[in-house]
């Protein structure tokens, strides 16, 4: 698989660092904006949220994920769009 960032540092790769993480925090949600392909988006294993105008995955995205959203739109527009449904269902306190 070629990335379209070369790799200048001594550290893992990000999309394996970030799947690491994930794990290791037993993550309960994963949101990643600008998805492209599913390099990162495909190693994540919990429940996931991807957003990117222009997805180009080739591979198994779901994976072992219990459920996943993907959104093909600006991030822009997704934040507008959930703020608006978030904003409608919240309680005041």
């Amino acid at each position: 698989m070629t990335t379209a960032f070369t790799h200048w540092h001594s550290g893992p790769p990000y999309f394996d660092f970030v799947a690491r993480m994930a794990r290791a925090k037993n993550a309960r949600g994963f949101l990643e904006v600008g998805v492209r392909d599913d390099t990162t988006l495909s190693r994540i294993d919990c429940p996931s949220i991807g957003v990117d105008p222009f997805f180009q995955t080739t591979g198994n995205v779901i994976g072992k994920k219990t459920n996943l959203h993907l959104y093909q739109m600006t991030s822009d527009d997704f934040f507008v769009i959930t703020n608006r449904v978030g904003s409608s269902t919240r309680r005041s306190t």
